[in-house]
């Protein structure tokens, strides 16, 4: 549809002088091409790479399902696009598995995904999570070019209709961001004259009328071709494009051609209309004898289409607000939020957490007490591997304290300082570890100033654990059957594998998967039954407010098989 392919002209083609002309036109009674929702109680949860945003998730869901069930929809393929990482489908993928019978899945090849997912693939509707929030956690802006392709490609994937669920508003982002152009369009889908091509004419009255409609303040492109963009068998003169419509203008000159040229004139207006074009005609004679009335029955026809001026574009028209408890209702069955979205790592590959919403982790960090000086020297070529964290002191006591780190870090990361970096990771983990490696990573990275770690930044600290764990310093675990490094869980190698301690500041997706076996271990060792182990395991480290979100994975770590433990 115009709408959907306008934002992408806009984004990258207009620009580059090659602007996309939609395939589709405006047929009576379609959808409406772009619709927006605002999720009001939506927050972001995870890290950049492994962000979710579970509203909006379930708001997308009861939007779906209503879809299916809708008449208008029968037969409209969907899919669903996460415009930040792929966590946020895979969660949307696990909620529509609960609700949406396999069958109805199939037919409308329902998929959830990234952008790329989607390459060189369409679907009739696409719902897009912006899964940004503000909140604790910095809405940087999105400029780069690659930014810029995964946006035109995830919008550009919808043939009939876009969905956008949004919790971030235009007050919370940048003008400069991707995020913030997406929103402002999607709210206000229009044609911008400076998209359209430079006016040409064949005569002076098809001048005239252009002149005269653009000054009622419509959207009108000149000598348009239509058909294949080689030949272009169809040109028609003047064509008034709106948000909801497209009307074919054609000006018929006083000057006669015999009855041929007229034929073919008509033949082409008919095949045309036959795909869905409506034309007005208008004689020069009519025009120059009377303007105004002359373009009376085209002033007619834009009403009737819904095609209106700039200027008198509903801006509020596309905007809907998410209740602040989004709810889905299907098969008979009203689930909250909470209810809905606990974790499944059958379905979604780990790591997948819900988290609380804000505060996000280490809100302790930014002043950290002096660490206690000793006569010793504490400069190290390589690390060292005291281990910090304090053993149990009764054996009926199930967790420690959680010690966390509160020394400083070491060089900011650079590609000629390896050694040094290892042994600030080395530092932190003879504190903290066992530990979640990316957690090591905010550690250092905060200890040197940043509150966020960019992509370079995390690979020169991988290339530093690794150096790490090829010194045998530090050992690592792979709990969460992850190919990445950063998502290992890692040891000094005068610690042990699993640690019991007090959650303390770590959020529940850096907990170690065999911290919380090993405690299952130990309580049904002290007699906890096995219908009250996940409960109690909740409430041991201090989870109750997100019981829901987190049960179902704690049972796949009850569950789970380690050697050492």
């Amino acid at each position: 549809m115009p709408e959907i392919i306008q934002f992408c002209n806009d984004l990258c083609y207009a620009v580059n002088g090659t602007p996309l002309d939609p395939i589709k036109s405006y047929p009576p009674n379609r959808l409406e091409p772009v619709m927006v929702r605002h999720v009001a109680d939506g927050y972001r949860t995870g890290t950049s790479s492994y962000a979710k945003n579970p509203p909006e998730a379930t708001a997308i869901v009861s939007q779906i399902i209503d879809c299916i069930n809708d008449p208008r929809y029968v037969g409209k393929t969907i899919g669903v696009i996460s415009l930040q990482g792929v966590q946020q489908a895979k969660a949307i993928e696990y909620l529509l598995s609960k609700e949406v019978e396999p069958v109805v899945i199939e037919e409308r090849r329902l998929i959830c995904g990234d952008a790329y997912t989607f390459q060189g693939d369409e679907r009739d509707i696409i719902f897009l999570s912006m899964v940004a929030a503000p909140g604790a956690i910095r809405l940087n802006a999105l400029t780069s070019e690659p930014a810029k392709q995964r946006y035109n490609v995830a919008v550009s994937r919808a043939k009939e209709q876009l969905w956008l669920f949004h919790t971030a508003t235009l007050e919370s982002l940048s003008e400069k961001c991707l995020r913030y152009r997406l929103l402002k369009y999607a709210q206000n889908p229009v044609r911008s004259m400076e998209s359209m091509d430079n006016p040409v004419f064949e005569s002076d009255f098809e001048r005239e009328v252009y002149t005269m409609i653009t000054e009622h303040g419509f959207a009108v492109r000149t000598q348009v071709g239509v058909g294949d963009k080689n030949t272009q068998k169809y040109r028609i003169d003047l064509v008034v494009e709106g948000v909801k419509g497209r009307l074919a203008v054609e000006c018929d000159g006083e000057e006669w051609h015999g009855p041929d040229a007229y034929e073919k004139d008509m033949a082409r207006q008919r095949d045309l209309e036959r795909a869905g074009w409506q034309f007005v005609r208008i004689r020069g004679g009519d025009f120059y004898r009377d303007r105004e009335k002359a373009l009376l029955p085209l002033w007619d026809r834009l009403e009737k289409l819904g095609i209106v001026a700039d200027s008198e574009i509903d801006t509020e028209s596309h905007k809907e607000t998410i209740p602040a408890v989004a709810t889905v209702v299907t098969k008979g069955v009203t689930d909250t939020t909470s209810e809905l979205f606990p974790e499944n790592p059958d379905v979604i590959p780990l790591p997948l957490f819900l988290e609380p919403p804000p505060p996000t982790i280490r809100k302790d960090t930014k002043k950290r007490p002096e660490v206690e000086k000793t006569d010793k020297d504490e400069t190290i070529e390589l690390a060292s591997t005291t281990t910090l964290q304090e053993p149990r002191e009764k054996e009926d006591e199930i967790l420690s304290p959680y010690r966390p780190y509160q020394g400083d870090g070491g060089p900011y990361p650079t590609t000629s300082n390896t050694i040094p970096v290892m042994n600030g990771l080395c530092k932190i983990i003879d504190v903290e570890g066992p530990m979640w490696a990316e957690r090591t990573y905010r550690i250092y990275m905060e200890c040197c100033g940043e509150e966020k770690i960019t992509g370079e930044q995390k690979s020169l600290l991988n290339k530093a654990l690794k150096a790490a764990i090829d010194r045998d310093l530090i050992h690592k675990n792979d709990e969460h059957n992850t190919k990445w490094l950063f998502q290992n869980i890692i040891f000094s190698k005068k610690q042990k594998p699993v640690l019991l301690r007090e959650r303390g500041n770590r959020d529940f997706e850096e907990l170690p998967p065999s911290e919380i076996n090993k405690a299952a271990k130990l309580l049904i060792a002290q007699g906890v039954s096995w219908s009250e182990l996940t409960a109690t395991i909740i409430k041991l480290f201090n989870l109750e407010d997100h019981a829901a979100e987190y049960s179902t994975l704690i049972e796949d770590y009850i569950e789970r098989k380690f050697d050492y433990t």
